[in-house]
């Protein structure tokens, strides 16, 4: 397990809305409802009582929406593209370090880290910093610690920087390192040319002092808080488009307001002399607060720009931190004005483009995706440089912008793009498919492929990746929404994340293709884990997966991998559950209310599916009777000591009382399994009918 310190959190990106919520590490998505958000777009937000099934439709929607946005920010942004290849960057240094087939010590190191109330192989204290004094001065290791824990320094900086409050350290100068080490990371992985380390290293090494972070009235503005700020003021004009009522905007509102969520819109709004309570106001800025925020999450940044500005050494802390841009921004707006609602892909770019210049910036409308194919290499044997000349060769490019192919019938059935098709050049017309044929990629490189897509589609359909909502629900807009296939079962498949946690807690894909998806899956959860290996002790953390993928043999598969490339004998209970699979008790015999007999024919699901689980200890949100332990007083007190729904059916199984479960059905109607002490009887019936 990890230490539960701010510097080692790996959280979701969650709606406030709701309950979904987007995980850049684990690449789920969890969704409210089942199958996403569509709904049909003539449903309106009604206030009569008939109209609640339809106002928490909308509110799911909107909370699906929500995270489904996250995915393009993550992607489609250089902030996002910086996150991903630094977090890479340190995923590889691991396997690079930890992986050496002649260091016997290394071998130790996992045995120890594999113990209960071990050491982790890099020990983090409660000041976020390393635990020097656990540590041998010898340790052939101390690098490695080092490098991976300046990785996970950079990464809290730049997402949020609350985590750096505690920790005391050279931050300039270790932002520099690590963030010049990606740049020859990055060009030696992607067949780049590029200049010694004397010169990489200036490029983002600040001054002294540089480095600031930004709080407005007493809350910390992050680079997390403007993701969530985009996304939160789409999911406002979602419900305002839905018909929503001003008091319940207002309420969202005044819950913005109470939070982190809110910072970034409600800093726009009264910096331009602009209340939040005046909902006209509200609706009428939301697009130019999310264009403004678009730039401020554009900043010049590996694997876009390699290089400084023009007549300067290194860039400056003002013109890459998302924050401190948008303060510049906002600032902006006063002078150059707002943006009209309703903007169509070229005003957009104008407005983007005058912003920018009158800041003295680059403009993302500019920006060139590095995997870009060109034959052309520049030799950066000088410092300043054209950005835009940067190119792979014919060859880099061709394995790097093509992900793992699926076969042409599959992309004729489900209108998947033509270079879905084919990995390292290979043309449309191949039809052979093997598993060896994705062995040479990992994660990355699909991830890399999807921001390539997505900047592609920025050139032309900038509207969709910056005001969604407008385009969704506006007319002469929709066709940017349309085009890039947002909300469609079979649109492109990089618009979305690749894995889907459900509402009832069962998981799947964005694509029926097996074999793609097993090795996706695969080499995310492998990346995934490294984490656990360097910083974490005994069973492996799985609570970012859903609870039924840790008793699926797919986790047995990445178990398998770490045996392989580190050389260890890794117990199957490090990653996955495993629970006996006989029934707890007898049920005797079965009675079901006729309203919940009918809610089952509604869904078309047969309530034995449940009861097997009910059987079986899977209790739903009671727990699992495998995963629960009682105090010696609450074995022998029963229910005298015990009030928590589990432990009174963990105590049940073994002492003959009553064992009751209860669940949430797809369609959100929970029910209730109840078998008696006596095991003559296992009722079936709703929550209201308790």
């Amino acid at each position: 397990m990890i230490p539960k310190l701010p510097l080692l959190r790996r959280l979701p990106y969650k709606s406030l809305n709701q309950g979904a919520q987007y995980d850049p590490f684990t690449l789920f998505i969890k969704y409210t409802m089942e199958g996403g958000y569509i709904v049909a777009p003539g449903l309106r937000f009604g206030d009569s009582q008939g109209d609640r099934e339809i106002q928490q439709m909308i509110k799911d929607e909107s909370s699906s929406f929500h995270e489904e946005f996250h995915w393009l920010q993550y992607n489609g942004t250089t902030v996002g593209a910086f996150l991903a290849l630094l977090r890479y960057s340190q995923e590889r240094t691991t396997i690079n370090t930890l992986a050496d087939p002649g260091t016997d010590y290394l071998s130790k190191s996992f045995q120890q880290r594999l113990q209960k109330n071990a050491i982790p192989i890099v020990p983090i204290n409660n000041e976020s910093a390393i635990n020097a004094s656990l540590l041998d001065e010898e340790d052939q290791l101390n690098v490695f610690r080092q490098i991976w824990y300046d990785h996970q320094l950079v990464y809290s900086i730049f997402n949020s920087s609350v985590s750096q409050d505690s920790i005391s350290y050279p931050r300039e100068q270790v932002f520099g390192e690590i963030t010049s080490d990606l740049i020859l990371y990055f060009c030696d992985r992607c067949g780049l040319r590029y200049p010694g380390n004397h010169l990489a290293r200036k490029w983002f090494r600040f001054d002294d002092g540089e480095i600031v972070f930004v709080a407005l009235s007493g809350k910390r503005l992050t680079t997390l808080g403007i993701f969530e700020g985009i996304t939160t003021a789409n999911e406002l004009q979602l419900l305002h488009f839905r018909g929503a009522s001003n008091e319940y905007i207002k309420k969202f509102v005044d819950l913005l307001d109470s939070s982190s969520y809110g910072v970034a819109l409600i800093a726009f709004m009264t910096v331009l002399g602009l209340s939040p309570n005046n909902l006209d106001d509200l609706m009428s800025i939301i697009p130019t607060f999310n264009t403004v925020c678009d730039i401020a999450l554009n900043p010049p940044l590996p694997p876009f720009f390699m290089c400084p500005p023009e007549n300067s050494e290194h860039w400056f802390w003002r013109d890459i931190y998302p924050p401190l841009r948008l303060k510049q921004l906002v600032e902006a707006v006063n002078d150059v004005g707002f943006l009209p609602l309703g903007s169509q892909h070229e005003s957009l770019c104008t407005y983007i483009d005058t912003l920018c210049t009158y800041i003295g910036w680059p403009s993302p409308n500019n920006y060139i995706h590095p995997f870009k194919r060109c034959n052309k290499v520049i030799d950066f044997d000088i410092v300043n440089y054209d950005p835009e000349e940067i190119r792979l060769d014919d060859s880099a490019s061709q394995v790097l912008t093509v992900p793992p192919y699926v076969p042409a019938s599959y992309e004729r059935e489900n209108g998947l793009e033509s270079d879905f098709l084919g990995i390292a050049g290979r043309d449309n017309k191949h039809r052979d498919f093997e598993i060896k044929e994705l062995s040479d990629f990992d994660y990355y490189h699909y991830l890399l492929w999807v921001q390539f897509k997505m900047w592609e589609r920025r050139k032309k359909n900038l509207p969709a990746f910056i005001n969604p909502i407008e385009c969704r629900y506006k007319e002469e807009l929709f066709h940017y929404y349309e085009d890039i296939g947002f909300g469609l079962l079979f649109g492109s498949i990089w618009t979305r994340p690749p894995f889907v946690w459900c509402s009832d807690d069962t998981w799947g894909y964005s694509t029926a293709y097996h074999i793609f998806n097993s090795w996706l899956f695969s080499s995310s959860c492998f990346h995934y884990f490294l984490f656990d290996i360097v910083a974490g002790t005994g069973k492996f953390d799985t609570s970012a997966y859903p609870p039924k993928m840790k008793e699926h043999k797919i986790f047995d598969t990445v178990r398998k991998s770490f045996d392989l490339t580190f050389r260890i004998k890794m117990e199957k209970e490090i990653l996955r559950k495993e629970y006996p699979q006989k029934p707890l008790f007898a049920l005797g015999k079965f009675l079901g209310t006729p309203r919940v007999l009918e809610a089952f024919e509604r869904i078309g699901v047969k309530p034995e599916e449940y009861v097997l689980r009910h059987v079986m200890g899977d209790w739903g949100r009671a727990g699992n009777y495998y995963e629960i332990t009682l105090t010696e007083e609450e074995q022998r007190e029963g229910v005298r000591a015990i009030s928590d729904t589990g432990k009174l059916n963990n105590w049940g199984v073994k002492n003959k009382g009553a064992i009751t479960s209860s669940y949430t059905l797809p369609d959100k109607t929970e029910i209730w399994i109840t078998t008696n002490y006596d095991r003559k009887y296992t009722t079936l019936y709703l929550l209201e009918e308790r």
